[in-house]
């Protein structure tokens, strides 16, 4: 998953409209833009149109508990965090805070400095972009609600839509291709979930075994 912390300016915006539709997520990620952290994602819809998902009203953060609230305070400000209750519970049942931040860059170095003070964190390691779509129930397939305009590379684009889980199947046309940078394995998903060797020496792909069920692409 890949972010700068400059997104390149939106493809420029031709027209309107205001639609229900049905999509699959390809590639969630997330771009700062004039200091605001943005969600980005990008799919196919069942139309077989493009689409992005732009959503500039979430803030990263991650959790602590609400008896470590008094000592995360003496931190938290310091990465320009808050710290906020919400109805969540940990394993044990107790209560939790939430600590939100402006990047998603100054998650890691809070993190580390909670965990100096002793303080345990939660879902502190999961990526911005993935804890967005787990807080949503969104696992691929999409509903978007709300107003889209034509960009010049992507066929609609969406801010700050109602988004919502559905029964969607995408029609997958394209295999994807895993390379392990440690071995050179490939793996091919596809029909069948193929182990390639790479071998730099022969110049030739060896088969070395096969797995499945396939795995998705």
């Amino acid at each position: 998953m890949t972010h700068t912390e400059q997104a390149a300016p939106l493809p420029s915006l031709e027209r309107g409209k205001s639609l229900s539709a049905t999509g699959f997520i390809v590639h969630p990620t997330w771009r700062m833009r004039s200091g605001v952290s943005e969600i980005h994602l990008h799919g196919r819809l069942n139309t077989g149109e493009t689409f992005l998902v732009i959503d500039s009203r979430e803030r990263p953060g991650f959790y602590l508990r609400s008896s470590d609230r008094d000592s995360g305070r003496l931190i938290v400000p310091r990465f320009g965090g808050t710290l906020s209750p919400v109805g969540r519970r940990t394993m044990d049942g107790e209560t939790t805070e939430r600590v939100s931040v402006s990047a998603p860059g100054k998650l890691g170095p809070l993190r580390r400095a909670l965990a100096s003070a002793g303080i345990r964190t939660y879902e502190a390691d999961v990526p911005f972009a993935w804890t967005y779509l787990i807080d949503r129930r969104l696992r691929g397939a999409i509903e978007i609600s709300g107003s889209w305009r034509k960009g010049t590379t992507i066929d609609r684009v969406y801010r700050n839509p109602d988004l919502a889980p559905c029964d969607h199947e995408p029609r997958l046309t394209v295999a994807a291709l895993a390379l392990d940078p440690q071995t050179g394995a490939v793996r091919r998903c596809g029909s069948r979930d193929r182990i390639l060797d790479r071998s730099r020496e022969r110049g030739r792909d060896r088969l070395v075994g096969t797995r499945s069920p396939a795995c998705a692409s």
